[in-house]
């Protein structure tokens, strides 16, 4: 969701400020992402991680820390391409 709100405040600003449908597809999933990211990991990586039992339960929480990172490293590049653009002076 910090991704996602980044990315909604962005779209507005290239929209020339004006809130609404420019960002609205990224407010949206900072809503949804935010309900759905307590049950990913209560819902689906404790349970993986006890399945996979604790030989290699350590390659779930991995996976979830990579995903963390590819989201913060896209975000990056992101602003990179729009700072390099003038789009958030």
């Amino acid at each position: 969701p910090r991704a996602y709100s980044a990315y909604a405040a962005a779209a507005d600003r290239v929209a020339g400020g004006a809130e609404g449908d420019a960002g609205s597809y990224w407010r949206l999933h900072v809503r949804e992402d935010s309900k759905h990211g307590p049950a990913a990991v209560v819902e689906v990586a404790v349970p993986l991680a006890r399945l996979c039992g604790d030989a290699s339960a350590w390659e779930v929480l991995l996976g979830f820390d990579q995903e963390n990172w590819m989201s913060a490293r896209a975000l990056s590049a992101a602003r990179r391409d729009i700072e390099a653009c003038g789009g958030l002076d």
